[in-house]
């Protein structure tokens, strides 16, 4: 019923018991009751996972992503994207968020330059209320690439402001302020300073 792709990744803090878990969170298949699995399968059923995830279909592509977990020990063969969307879904529909932001932070250490990865690790910490880890996640996202439509977004949903003209003056500090207004008038659109 279960395959070991290949060898297993290191074990963290949240692995079970078992010898042969080696995701955070996850039990993954017994070696002592190892099937063959056609790898084949298990990489359509991880794609269809992610493009279920990517419909925001979340929970459908989260149960599926969830079986290949029963079937082969998840391990460094399984794409970044695997572990980021379980992650966010383990944290979004069991509240397991530490085991979640572990399995999100292990696909931008497997695919640090996808910045999938980073959106669900900014989201699972939305889950947390954590603003502060949201935000840098999401900039740690846009310093892979600064046009990544969803990562902008989920920044101005949070509602970031700009870092003042002269950070260690406060933000309300008069010249701040003044710094601000005169910055924004010069690099708003031509139509804008007619109002």
């Amino acid at each position: 019923m279960a395959t070991q792709v290949d060898a297993p990744a290191p074990k963290s803090s949240f692995d079970s018991a078992s010898s042969d878990s080696t995701s955070p969170g996850l039990t993954g298949a017994d070696s002592d009751s190892v099937e063959t699995v056609d790898p084949v399968e298990i990489r359509e059923r991880i794609q269809r996972g992610i493009q279920l995830c990517r419909a925001q279909q979340l929970e459908k592509g989260y149960r599926l992503l969830r079986t290949v977990t029963q079937d082969v020990v998840p391990n460094r063969d399984l794409p970044g994207l695997f572990f980021s969307y379980l992650g966010y879904g383990i944290a979004a529909f069991e509240a397991r968020y530490n085991d979640g932001l572990a399995l999100c932070e292990r696909a931008i250490e497997m695919e640090f330059y996808n910045t999938e990865n980073h959106y669900n690790l900014a989201r699972t910490y939305m889950l947390l209320g954590s603003r502060k880890k949201t935000i840098s996640a999401i900039r740690a996202g846009l310093r892979v690439d600064a046009d990544d439509r969803a990562l902008r977004l989920l920044l101005r949903e949070l509602g970031v402001r700009k870092r003042p003209p002269i950070p260690f003056l406060n933000r309300n500090h008069g010249l701040n302020r003044w710094l601000g207004n005169l910055l924004h008038f010069l690099t708003a659109p031509p139509h804008a300073k007619d109002k």
